[in-house]
């Protein structure tokens, strides 16, 4: 038995060795990129945040919003309300219109993509009713929450 003991003792400490070589590497490479996650994934929808990037971008690129939408609250507002579920995470939906020209929304796009918050665009709608008139450009667009 005493070999047995000598044994768990040896395993109990190779498992101890391993849980530190692993909070070690979680302090190296996780602490640091920990704020990069929570704001490419953030906790709540920071709706005004990504309203104030998207307007930002628009008008970088000569576009201009015409008009903006989300979905109402359902009760009090909360940090996740107007969200849906999508997969393993929330997504607030935002619908906009933007006018300009169609250079101006592949920059827009581009920077979209490029945005430090995880989001994706889900509907583009093209028209132009009136020739002496910019384009209008019909958008929807999910910018992601961690639930």
């Amino acid at each position: 038995t005493e070999g047995m003991q000598l044994a768990t003792q040896v395993a109990d400490e190779k498992q101890i060795d391993t849980l530190q070589q692993l909070q070690l590497q979680y302090k190296h490479d996780i602490v640091p990129i920990l704020p990069m996650i929570d704001e490419a994934l953030p906790r709540d929808k920071k709706q005004t945040e990504i309203l104030a990037q998207l307007q930002n971008i628009a008008s970088g690129v000569g576009l201009h919003i015409t008009s903006i939408s989300m979905p109402s609250p359902v009760g009090l507002p909360t940090s996740i309300s107007q969200t849906i579920a999508a997969g393993t995470v929330l997504a607030l939906p935002i619908s906009f219109q933007l006018s300009g020209s169609y250079e101006q929304l592949q920059s827009f796009t581009e920077q979209v993509e490029s945005l430090n918050r995880f989001t994706n665009i889900t509907n583009l709608a093209i028209s132009r009713p009136d020739k002496a008139q910019p384009i209008v450009y019909s958008i929807s667009l999910n910018a992601y929450i961690k639930p």
